[in-house]
C-alpha cells in the first residue's frame, strides 16, 4: 500500500579530482490515505568525500537549500549555506502525526512533529558535529494527487532557535 520506501543512491565523478556521495532513507507512514491520524517516520544517512564540491555535501534545514527537514534551522541565510546542519556527513531522522479531516473539497490536517539531524565534517568556520533536535507544530492542506501544502512552526530544544516555514511536500493518498 505504498507505506514504506527504501532509496539507496550513490555518484561518483572523476576526473582533475575525484569525488562521491552517496546517500540512504528509509521512510514509514501508518497510511496510505489522508483521513484521521497518520503517522510518518523517516530515517537516513548521506555523506559525502573530502573532494566533493559543497554543492553536493548533505545539509538539513527549512527552507530552500537541502531537502532533508530541520525545521527551527533555516538552511540558508542571506542565500549561502549557513553551516550549522551542514557538512560531509548527515545523520537524520523525523517522527510526524497528522489528524487529517476533510472540509468541503480539501484535506485540512493538523500536525506535530520532531526532526533531528546530525551534521558531521563540517566546513571552517564551523568545526565538529552538530546535533539538533526541533519539534512544533503545524498545518496541512492537502491539494490534488499526492501533494499537501504545509505552514509550520519550530522550536530548536537544543539551541533555542526558532522558525516560521512553509513548503510543498508529498503527502499520504487523498481521502
Amino acid at each position: 500500500d505504498d507505506r514504506a520506501s527504501l532509496r539507496v543512491e550513490a555518484a561518483g565523478w572523476s576526473g582533475a579530482s575525484d569525488f562521491a556521495r552517496g546517500s540512504a532513507e528509509l521512510r514509514l507512514v501508518s497510511s496510505d490515505r489522508r483521513h484521521g491520524p497518520v503517522l510518518s517516520g523517516r530515517l537516513g544517512v548521506s555523506k559525502a568525500t573530502a573532494a566533493a564540491p559543497y554543492m553536493l555535501w548533505p545539509g538539513a534545514g527549512s527552507g530552500f537549500g537541502r531537502p532533508v527537514l530541520a525545521r527551527a534551522h533555516p538552511m540558508l541565510t542571506d542565500r549561502r549555506f549557513n553551516g550549522s546542519l551542514f557538512g560531509r556527513s548527515l545523520l537524520h531522522g523525523g517522527l510526524e502525526m497528522v489528524w487529517w479531516t476533510g472540509w468541503g473539497p480539501l484535506d485540512l490536517g493538523a500536525a506535530a512533529f520532531s526532526d533531528l539531524a546530525v551534521a558531521g565534517k563540517r566546513p571552517e568556520p564551523f568545526q565538529g558535529n552538530d546535533a539538533q533536535v526541533d519539534v512544533g507544530v503545524g498545518i496541512r492542506i492537502g491539494l490534488l494527487g499526492q501533494h499537501a501544502a504545509r505552514l509550520d512552526v519550530a522550536h530548536g530544544l537544543r539551541d533555542g532557535a526558532f522558525a516560521l516555514s512553509a513548503g510543498m511536500e508529498v503527502a499520504v493518498g487523498s481521502r
